[in-house]
């Protein structure tokens, strides 16, 4: 099948309904035989049970809340209902609507499932087709309920293979990974699956959820895993180590040691008698008492022959099948730690004079007598075949050859040498030393190849100690940069409020200039306001007068006109009297009477004349006098126009050098308050920084008590470790990968061959007590048996469920698990979950308890799909589907901050060590890298092919790794965003991503089922793991 993502092309129909849901009481009344509805005569079909049994076979293994391939979620009727990308999965009594039918039916493009799938997935027969149809047209009639306590769980199929989740043991030994609803461990050195972690009370067998397990943590001292599954969380312990009881050992007092084929045991029994048991029946064969003096060593030349030493230097070889003696020396000193070459030809042991004595095991004739090396404390045969002959010396081991004696090899250590092992393949020795340390040599060039002392509890201690000490450490010294920042910062703040103190004085001393400007420019647009009000009240008085002068002389010239024409009519009579008074004076004569008459007519006509002309000269007067005043006042408008259009043209300016002012003044405040919010922001932000000094050097101080009482107790963690108890014997596993020492307090030690490093410990059992002697062997790859400590240990411990917190008929947790992780105490457990499109739960829970001590079930609007505790446990980080990513104080439980900015479902968070950053990841093919101080995003990374699944820091650098749906893992610089390297899947849809503790090693999952893993440093592929053996748990 073609990789897909999770917004990709609907693909409806793959493979594995994760629950069936289905009424319990109304199980037994739907039978698969249809009904008939007998009023639209649809058969009537049941979903739970010839529904959904088809989609769990060739559906829902991607179409779930972890893997919506098409955005196309078929685990609940709401969310096929609502379908995908392309619109509703089902439409009720409409079959042409309903994606699932079209897709399924080949009636529209892509058929589901395609061909060319992976999976198993197989298109749907006719048959099951039209029970589809069917279903639809009848309504498309969901179970009624679909509450935990009605979920009629059907078995997983062990076809199912996509791993959604993986993680790495603290110590980097072991790697857990989710298959299903499957738990495997692997040895992470051999790639072979080591357990598998199995719930007994399931009604599955070999399983650990009845549902698909979505998240698993291992806890930071690597002794617990959390497993997530349907409203269950469910914690495992590795169980305590099995002892092997036999009664073929119950009056064993010394020297058991078993044939090289696993199927006798020799011993010593209490009566100082040598017995030989039939391993298999434990049943004894044989009763051997040759030995007069007390036995003090017994070794196997063949399964066949057993050969035994005294305190008086008897040494004989006895017949394991019939326990006759095959042949006996008496050697001239007293015999103990017997050892007998791989090819069964020679015999080695240590005298009286400490010296190691090679015999042949044919005859038992001395070969040789190694006197070069004195002190002798063990023996062991080494190399391919066993043929050469290590002894430890005094602080030494030196390997030679039997025959002559020449040396090999020599080994010198810091202790003394008390007990010898080789490897199987002689690719290296083991020695046991008498400070508690067990060191290793290279056979092929004589180098060291590691020394193992710590006990693994003083291991994982002093690795979390030293942790959390380098961070604190790392946290003084940034501190006390930022210290030093800081005083920077305060003589920074002193200079800036100087310059903002005076930068406020010169802006308010402009501020006054300006406005003493602005005053003196109103003061002249007041005073020109002023004249140009009074040059209006003349032109208005003029005005008046000229229009009352205008009238005056209006009137005078109508007086002038009246009288220029009466004054004109008087001339006319004047004539006309002057002709009749010639008249009359020619008349005279005639009638003087006449004429005296004419002559008073003339004389008053002359005198009115004279009156008229008299009042029209006073009127012209009058009338120049008018228009002179008139002529004046036309010049006093004309001027006052003139005056007050200049005024006017000054007002003008003075306003618009006002309003400039104005503006400038306003500016000019603007300024001052400018000036002044940062004169008092200064202020506020020299006094911060004052404060910050003091505060971060009490916070400095504090760091350093926390470090100083870590380094204490890492330093009384290492003395402490380092009085170990002396090592009586060393073995090496049959695969030559793990080394076994056993202390002289009855401690068994394993330890990792490559490197030394620890893997596990074993308390001293009851049956425990001192031997002269002792060495172990394995029986096989897991039991150990330890000579002259009568005891049986299987050194391969088993993951045992300890606790379940939920149920799947329970609200306490509200969905499936979908998000897991511990503080770094390993007490705390945080819980995601949330029903999708509701709600985002977080649970904190005490590991060793399981009570819920916070819960917040609507800390995200949509499930919490990732949990990530800060290095310090103080803060707890969560992304959801919502897009969005939640701070949340763990005491409090308070939330610190939200940080937003993704544009789809954020599936991964990490920390970087020292807590101050934060990265996430997302469906939108972004890493986003953020500031977890301020919340401040720092920096996005693009270039993804597809959905980023899964995050993780690398150790001590500013590095993640990715896991992306493109089948890539893909490493980046968070400070620059650059791309370190990148390491293919070969295409499959990536989920997870895990770093080993030392960041040396990454592994991740996906769809495929199988987990990649590859070499950091240069993106070496080192093998796959995959979960193939559901049997592990019973090894």
């Amino acid at each position: 099948m073609p990789r897909a993502t999770f917004a990709s092309i609907l693909t409806v129909l793959l493979l594995f309904v994760l629950q069936q849901m289905t009424s319990s009481a109304g199980d037994s009344d739907v039978a698969s035989d249809q009904k008939t509805d007998a009023a639209n005569k649809v058969p009537v079909v049941d979903f739970a049970t010839e529904i959904q049994p088809v989609l769990k076979r060739n559906c829902m293994a991607c179409h779930h809340s972890k893997q919506d391939e098409g955005g196309l979620s078929m685990e609940s009727e709401k969310e096929m209902l609502a379908g995908g990308d392309s619109g509703p999965g089902i439409v009720a009594g409409d079959v042409t609507g309903s994606l699932i039918w079209a897709r399924a039916s080949g009636e529209e493009d892509p058929i589901m499932p395609p061909e060319d799938n992976t999976v198993g997935a197989k298109p749907l027969s006719p048959a099951e087709l039209d029970k589809l149809r069917q279903w639809i047209l009848g309504g498309a009639v969901f179970p009624e309920s679909t509450s935990g306590e009605n979920i009629a769980w059907q078995p997983v199929p062990e076809s199912i293979r996509s791993i959604y989740t993986t993680s790495y043991s603290p110590d980097g030994h072991w790697a857990a990974l989710a298959t299903a609803n499957r738990v495997a461990v692997f040895d992470t050195a051999t790639g072979k699956q080591v357990d598998s972690l199995v719930d007994p009370s399931l009604p599955q067998a070999g399983v650990a959820d009845l549902d698909l397990i979505q998240s698993v943590r291992f806890g930071p001292l690597g002794q617990t895993i959390a497993t997530g599954g349907f409203r269950t969380l469910r914690l495992w312990q590795r169980a305590e180590h099995p002892t092997v009881e036999m009664r073929s050992l119950a009056s064993a007092a010394d020297h058991v040691t078993l044939s090289p084929d696993g199927t006798r045991i020799g011993m010593v029994n209490l009566l100082g008698e040598i017995e030989i048991w039939d391993k298999a029946s434990d049943a004894k064969q044989h009763t051997i008492t040759t030995h007069s003096l007390p036995v003090t060593s017994l070794a196997w030349v063949s399964t066949d022959l057993l050969a035994s030493c005294d305190a008086g230097g008897k040494l004989c070889v006895h017949q394991a099948t019939d326990g006759q003696l095959a042949r006996c020396i008496d050697h001239d000193s007293a015999l103990r730690n017997l050892m007998v070459s791989g090819d069964s030809q020679t015999i080695a042991a240590i005298n009286a004079a400490d010296l190691a004595v090679v015999f042949s095991a044919n005859d038992l004739s001395v070969v040789r007598t190694l006197d070069a090396i004195p002190g002798a404390r063990s023996l062991c045969f080494t190399a391919p075949q066993r043929t050469l002959l290590a002894v430890a010396h005094g602080n030494s081991v030196t390997v030679v050859q039997p025959a002559d004696g020449a040396q090999k090899f020599k080994f010198d250590g810091d202790a003394s040498s008390l007990s010898l092992a080789s490897s199987p393949d002689g690719a290296f020795l083991v020695v046991g030393g008498g400070d508690g340390k067990t060191r290793m040599w290279n056979l092929a060039d004589g180098k060291p190849r590691g020394t193992s002392q710590s006990n693994l509890a003083s291991t994982q201690r002093l690795a979390i100690l030293a942790k959390d000490a380098s961070r604190f450490r790392d946290s003084v010294v940034r501190m006390e940069k930022a210290t030093e920042t800081l005083t920077a910062e305060l003589k920074k703040e002193d200079e800036s409020l100087a310059k903002v103190t005076e930068a406020h004085k010169t802006a308010t001393d402009e501020l006054a200039a300006e406005t003493k400007k602005l005053t003196d420019v109103q003061t002249q647009v007041a005073t020109t306001e002023k004249s140009i009000a009074e040059a209006t009240a003349t032109l208005t008085q003029a005005e008046t007068e000229s229009k009352t002068v205008q009238q005056q002389l209006t009137d005078t010239e109508a007086v002038i006109t009246k009288v220029t024409a009466e004054q004109t009519e008087l001339v006319k009579k004047s004539d006309v009297a002057k002709a009749a008074l010639e008249q009359a004076k020619a008349e005279l004569a005639a009638a003087k009477e006449k004429a005296d008459q004419a002559q008073a007519t003339a004389d008053l006509a002359a005198k009115q004349a004279a009156e008229s002309q008299a009042q029209l000269d006073a009127s012209k007067k009058m009338a120049d006098e008018k228009r002179a005043k008139l002529a004046m006042l036309e010049k006093s408008k004309t001027d006052a126009t003139k005056m007050m259009e200049q005024a006017k043209a000054e007002l003008e300016k003075q306003k618009a050098s006002v309003t400039k002012l104005a503006e400038e003044k306003t500016k000019k405040e603007e300024t001052v308050a400018k000036r002044l919010q940062a004169l008092e922001t200064a202020r506020q932000s020299r006094q911060r920084a004052a404060d910050a000094i003091p505060a971060q050097q009490t916070l400095i101080s504090m760091v350093k008590e926390q470090l100083q009482e870590t380094e204490r107790t890492e330093k009384t963690f290492r003395e402490q470790s380092s009085f170990a108890a002396p090592i009586h014997a060393v073995a090496v596993s049959p695969d030559a990968s793990t080394v076994v020492s056993v202390a002289s307090d009855g401690w068994i030690r394993t330890y990792r061959a490559s490197d030394g490093s620890p893997i596990d410990e074993f308390p001293p059992g009851n049956a425990a007590r001192p031997a002269s002697t002792s060495d172990c062997v394995f029986v096989n790859s897991a039991d150990l048996w330890i000579n002259g400590w009568n005891r049986s240990v299987n050194v391969t411990r088993r993951w045992k469920l300890t606790d379940t917190i939920g149920t799947v008929d329970g609200d306490l947790i509200s969905d499936r698990v979908t998000a897991i992780d511990f503080d770094p105490t390993g007490e705390l457990i945080a819980v995601g979950s949330g029903a999708p499109s509701r709600a985002g739960q977080v649970l904190i829970v005490s590991q060793r308890t399981g009570q819920v001590l916070r819960r917040m079930d609507q800390l995200h609007s949509d499930t919490v799909l990732t949990l990530r505790f800060s290095p310090d446990g103080k803060t707890l980080a969560s992304g959801a589907a919502d897009k969005s990513i939640r701070l949340v104080d763990v005491r409090s439980g308070e939330l610190i901050r939200s940080l937003d900015g993704h544009t789809h479902h954020v599936l991964g968070v990490d920390w970087s060590d020292n807590g101050l950053t934060l990265v996430s990841c997302s469906a939108d093919k972004s890493v986003k890298v953020w500031d977890a101080q301020t919340g401040q995003q720092k920096r996005t990374i693009n270039g993804f092919g597809d959905e980023i699944t899964a995050i993780e820091f690398l150790p001590n650098v500013s590095q993640v790794a990715t896991a992306c749906a493109d089948g890539q893992v893909r490493i980046h610089n968070t400070d620059n965003g650059g791309q370190v390297r990148a390491m293919s899947a070969g295409g499959d849809f990536l989920f997870s991503v895990s770093l080993s503790p030392d960041g040396g090693r990454i592994i991740s999952g996906g769809q495929s089922g199988v987990v990649k893993q590859w070499n950091v440093a240069d993106g070496k592929h080192l093998g796959d793991f995959s979960a193939d053996d559901p049997s592990a748990a019973g090894r």
